[in-house]
């Protein structure tokens, strides 16, 4: 969740690239194709919900206040024709209601979609600043608010720290000409509230985390996601089992019965049971790994790329298994075996190692368990295999 916060608008000056002689207005021609353009509604159709279901509420205590008084009726002998005509006229207009609250929410729904052309731009747009800024001086996420045609950015306070205002204003103004879109940049810390969000690893968690659980839709089932990573041509995204990412283009939700969170853009190969998951839109993940049952949550420092030598001691949480420490049992080019326990639902789960400075160091994924062992993936050789820059 985030606190409060500054917010700055800044709408593009050139608006050459975008529908008509209004960005989100008129038609738009490329080649022989004349694409139309769909006008923004910007009706504020949640008031107008709002003011219905009190509407609704209002209408409620009055009909059950004329049911309580037509018992009395009936217990004082009265005629009750009135009153019942009274209970019918509510009865109906609670009906009418909630017809109407759900037209007002259909149009609401239908205000969110944009036409083909539209979305292409604010793709592209998005892209653009994901590939140019994300993580970049404290920006931990971005987002296209559809309805209202503009994308917005969240940057951290702490990350402009040091930096005079001039400097800032200097990068707002780069980000804001980087695309020819309404552009809205909001500064915000990032506050973690355990009992509101990620309250367990199987609870629905946003921004995510290295340690939460993740799923295939329609899976049933779910294992762990393990951690953040950089793609160079599908932009950030995360890393799990390949077995559970199941081919490219599958649906990844999160928890394992909850919301879209991403879809799987490549898979492992033949030797690694791996797979980079690019986000949806909306969603976003902290570098860090969530290690519940120590009560503690890791941002991530560093990514081994060196062998690993047998006996080195590594930490692994996974959403079915309690936190277990284990030695290195062996490690090849393409996998490496830990003495963790571990059980169904773990398969993904980041394997790691608590540093001095409070980070953690990433050292693969786990896969499969054998006995009292763990098959995992070593970092180095999914870096490789996936084509990671990170």
């Amino acid at each position: 969740m985030v606190s409060s916060f500054f917010v700055f608008s800044f709408v593009a000056a050139d608006d050459a690239d975008l529908p008509g002689e209004n960005p989100i207005e008129g038609t738009e021609t490329s080649g022989s194709a004349e694409l139309a353009v769909k006008a923004p509604d910007l009706t504020d159709y949640e008031s107008m919900y709002e003011n219905v279901y009190r509407e609704i509420l209002e209408n409620k205590k009055a009909l059950d206040g004329d049911e309580r008084d037509r018992m009395a009726q009936l217990a004082a002998g009265s005629d009750v024709s009135s009153i019942e005509r009274q209970i019918e006229e509510k009865k109906d207009k609670h009906i009418q209601l909630y017809e109407e609250a759900a037209k007002i929410e259909q149009r609401n729904i239908e205000s969110y979609v944009l036409d083909p052309y539209t979305q292409k731009i604010f793709d592209d747009a998005e892209q653009i600043l994901k590939t140019k800024y994300m993580n970049e001086t404290g920006i931990y996420d971005l987002y296209t608010e559809n309805k209202y045609r503009k994308i917005v950015l969240l940057i951290d306070p702490m990350g402009l720290e040091g930096k005079t205002q001039e400097e800032k204003d200097a990068l707002f103004e780069d980000i804001a000409h980087s695309v020819d879109v309404h552009v809205e940049i909001q500064i915000a810390p990032l506050t973690e509230v355990h009992s509101r969000s990620c309250t367990s690893p199987t609870s629905a968690c946003h921004p995510g985390k290295g340690g939460i659980q993740i799923a295939h839709a329609g899976s049933g089932g779910g294992s762990t996601l393990g951690f953040k990573a950089y793609h160079p041509v599908h932009g950030y995204g995360f890393v799990i089992a390949g077995h559970e990412a199941k081919s490219v283009g599958t649906k990844i939700v999160q928890p394992n019965d909850g919301q879209t969170y991403g879809y799987v853009d490549v898979m492992g190969g033949r030797f690694c049971d791996c797979a980079f998951v690019d986000f949806a839109r909306g969603h976003s993940m902290q570098d860090k790994i969530w290690a519940p049952d120590a009560n503690t949550v890791y941002p991530v420092g560093t990514r081994n790329i060196e062998d690993t030598p047998a006996g080195t001691i590594l930490l692994a949480d996974g959403v079915r298994s309690a936190l277990q420490i284990g030695s290195v049992i062996d490690e090849g080019s393409s996998y490496g075996r830990v003495n963790i326990t571990s059980s169904g639902g773990d398969s993904g789960a980041p394997l790691f190692k608590p540093q001095p400075d409070g980070t953690a160091a990433i050292y693969g994924i786990l896969t499969l368990g054998a006995g009292s062992t763990t098959i995992y993936e070593p970092y180095d050789y999914i870096k490789s295999d996936l084509g990671l820059k990170w």
